[in-house]
């Protein structure tokens, strides 16, 4: 599986690859919602693991753009933004999955159940 890690802290970006060692044979990892529009169709990742807060973008408006691109892009809001309001945007922009940053124990499964479809 093919994934793409977006998120402006690089810690963050690490315990995502942790979590994901034994699920991914190629892991990209970038730092902007900027970068992840220019690097998605070049990298064409199976699943976008999607910060929303970062920088001058944020993680729904990337969210919206990639989807834009490609319909079928499958993105997961991986966030420590615990609002209804967050939640209920980022699925409005296409997202596929959403989960806090202090809780990903059922990321494998949900990346599993992705790989499946």
């Amino acid at each position: 599986m093919k994934i793409l890690i977006v998120d402006d802290q690089p810690v963050a970006r690490k315990l995502l690859r942790t979590v994901l060692a034994a699920g991914a044979h190629e892991v990209r990892e970038v730092g902007s919602a900027a970068d992840a529009i220019a690097v998605y169709g070049e990298f064409v990742p199976d699943v976008v693991l999607m910060d929303i807060s970062m920088g001058e973008l944020d993680g729904i408006e990337a969210t919206r753009r990639i989807r834009a691109s490609d319909p079928h892009a499958r993105i997961i809001m991986i966030t420590i933004t615990d609002d209804p309001w967050s939640r209920a945007e980022s699925f409005r922009a296409g997202a596929s999955g959403y989960f806090l940053k202090d809780d990903l124990t059922g990321l494998p499964e949900a990346l599993e159940g992705l790989r499946k479809t």
